[in-house]
């Protein structure tokens, strides 16, 4: 049989109000079965906060308390599906009450519902823990010196000279072991870049551990008698000067000063600005800076230098002298009589010196000096610029280089002569026998005082000068 589009059409919109009275009754039916009907079930509720009562229970006995296990507490519900099926955690409030604690630190967790129309109607048939359990520990209280923790830093051109906060020491009441953990306790002090005079801020205490982590007072159960301090800062002004002084060397015999070394040119010093003003350098008095050779270091207290009221900053107020020095040593040299030249001969006249052998000499001076002599450049000689006819006792000097003395001579015996009219008027010289030197080459050591010596032995064959000089053969 074929139905057609239109009887289908007739079907659905004829009647059309019964029909949909039909289907209200019948949906009205079924709610009516399953509220006559309603089965019971069991559900799960996860992770309801357990919440702590009386707490003073323990803390007050001077003790604290870390919660093991049991903050947080799972149920299962039986009831009616209805009901049920609509609760969560926050239908239920779970309590341990700190007067119930055990002997084994044991509390009992209670549950109830918050709708107390549903109390009747549904059983908690389980519970994940029955009860809170606790570490209890006692709480002692030790006492500890606070210091002051800058950060930041003041207006620039100014200093934080000093810090100084007006209680000393903290009591910090905490478990034993936290105790243990606590290295320091500081007083946090937060500078704003603008100070210029002094102030006074107040800071909070904080414990620090041996790794310098700052310690939870909460996390921790630890509570400080005085968490917040007033702390005093002393704000100075800064000026770097230059540091005046002049070094007397006064070393004495035997030694020798070769140069001296100072800790520092200039100084930063503190002080109120107006005082400050008025200071450009710090001047040493000379009697302070003497260096002798049992007084080769020299260390001066700037500060006592400066007025009331003005200091070097930092622990740098200490100013100091060292001198370098090196001793004097002597050397002994050996010369050859065959090598000492004759120098500023009368016109007319001839010399010639009659000893043989050689001769010794004593020369002083600095340890470097005296081993980079080299003595063939020491060039002996006599100068008869005072010598009379005849025999004549004259002192053998020898070049030397500066810093360098003759401080024990040799003499020699010199023959003056008058010249035979057979010899040449020439320049009174023999080359083959004659060792001379110049004129110009006047001995350092001439005017020095005898003072230094060390020598080694030195053998020379010849040393010439210039044809243009009186000399005359060595006999």
């Amino acid at each position: 049989m074929k139905i057609s589009w239109k009887t289908i059409k007739d079907m659905l919109c004829n009647n059309v109000v019964l029909k949909v009275l039909s289907v209200i009754i019948a949906i009205a039916m079924w709610l009516l079965v399953i509220n006559i009907e309603d089965p019971q079930v069991t559900t799960t509720i996860k992770n309801i906060p357990v919440h702590i009562l009386n707490e003073n229970a323990i803390t007050g006995n001077e003790e604290a308390y870390d919660v093991l296990s049991g903050d947080t507490v799972t149920i299962k519900v039986t009831g009616p599906r209805t009901i049920v099926d609509s609760l969560n955690k926050d239908d239920f409030t779970a309590t341990a009450d700190f007067k119930d604690l055990s002997k084994t630190n044991a509390v009992p967790i209670n549950i109830s519902i918050n709708n107390t129309r549903y109390e009747s109607k549904i059983t908690i048939s389980e519970k994940s823990d029955n009860a809170m359990r606790l570490s209890v520990v006692a709480l002692v209280e030790k006492d500890y010196e606070v210091g002051v923790q800058t950060s930041g830093k003041v207006q620039d051109g100014y200093v934080l000279y000093n810090t100084v906060p007006e209680e000393n020491t903290v009591v910090i009441k905490a478990p034993e072991a936290v105790h243990e953990q606590i290295r320091k306790v500081s007083l946090l002090l937060n500078l704003s870049g603008e100070e210029t005079e002094n102030f006074s801020y107040i800071c909070g205490a904080v414990a620090y551990d041996y790794s310098n982590r700052m310690l939870d007072t909460k996390v921790n159960h630890m509570t400080i008698s005085k968490a917040n301090i007033v702390v005093d800062g002393v704000v100075y002004y800064k000026k770097t000067v230059d540091i005046d002084y002049n070094v007397a060397n006064n070393m004495g015999d035997g030694i020798i000063m070769t140069e001296y070394e100072a800790s520092a040119e200039k100084a930063d010093i503190i002080g109120l600005k107006e005082k400050l003003d008025e200071i450009n350098k710090i001047v040493i008095p000379e009697e302070m800076t003497v260096l002798t050779s049992e007084k080769q270091k020299i260390e001066i207290d700037l500060n006592k230098l400066l007025p009331e009221g003005v200091m070097v900053y930092g622990e740098n107020n200490i100013f100091t002298i060292t001198a370098k020095t090196e001793s004097i040593v002597t050397k002994s040299i050996s010369i050859r009589t065959g090598d000492i030249g004759i120098k500023n001969i009368p016109d007319g006249y001839e010399a010639s010196i009659n000893n043989s052998g050689n001769l010794s000499i004593t020369l002083s001076g600095r340890q470097s000096d005296i081993d980079a002599l080299d003595d063939e450049k020491l060039a002996p000689y006599v100068d008869l610029s005072s010598a009379l006819m005849g025999e004549n006792s004259v002192k053998v000097n020898v070049i030397l280089p500066e810093d360098v003395s003759q401080t024990q001579s040799a003499y020699v015996t010199v023959v003056l002569t008058e010249k035979s009219s057979r010899e040449p008027e020439t320049d009174n010289t023999t080359a083959s026998t004659t060792t001379t030197v110049p004129e110009t080459s006047t001995s350092p050591t001439e005017e020095r005082t005898e003072e230094k010596t060390t020598p080694t032995e030195t053998t020379t064959e010849e040393t010439t000068v210039p044809e243009e000089e009186n000399t005359t053969p060595l006999q």
